[in-house]
């Protein structure tokens, strides 16, 4: 729990709480392979490191900007705290990196990018006030990834 990545760690937000999306074994808490919700992260300020993969993955979590054909995640993201949250993806495939207000695919979505180099994307949250990012793969492509969110 040192709030950075080591292996064998799934997820690291810098705490042992359980019930906060990474668990105090370091684990992902819930299926992030399903909506409503999948696993759901208290952004503290600390932020949170999760290493994952779309490989496999159901593929009903639909972006606007691509990757409906690639397996994806969903995490549904409380933030501790209002303010500005970047988000930084890395993976050695054709990436999708969604925000958006609801799980499915429907409603406005914040911002939605894909890139075979890293993603790096910033947005203003508020408190309290749920949002869904979704980890996907344009045309098919999918594989492991380290998605890192902080403020």
């Amino acid at each position: 729990r040192n709030g950075a990545l080591d292996n064998p760690e799934h997820c690291d937000d810098g705490n042992n709480a359980a019930n906060d999306g990474c668990s105090a074994t370091c684990t992902i808490e819930g299926d992030a392979d399903k909506c409503p919700t999948g696993v759901e992260i208290d952004l503290t300020a600390k932020g949170i490191w999760i290493s994952d993969t779309t490989t496999g993955k159901n593929t009903n979590n639909d972006t606007q900007c691509g990757g409906n054909s690639a397996g994806d995640v969903v995490y549904r993201v409380v933030p501790a705290q209002s303010g500005t949250v970047k988000f930084d993806l890395t993976g050695s495939f054709d990436k999708v990196l969604s925000m958006r207000n609801n799980c499915g695919d429907t409603g406005p979505v914040d911002f939605c990018t894909n890139s075979t180099m890293n993603i790096s994307e910033t947005h203003a949250v508020t408190a309290n006030q749920a949002f869904h990012v979704v980890v996907t793969g344009m045309g098919g492509s999918e594989g492991n990834f380290v998605l890192h969110m902080y403020y």
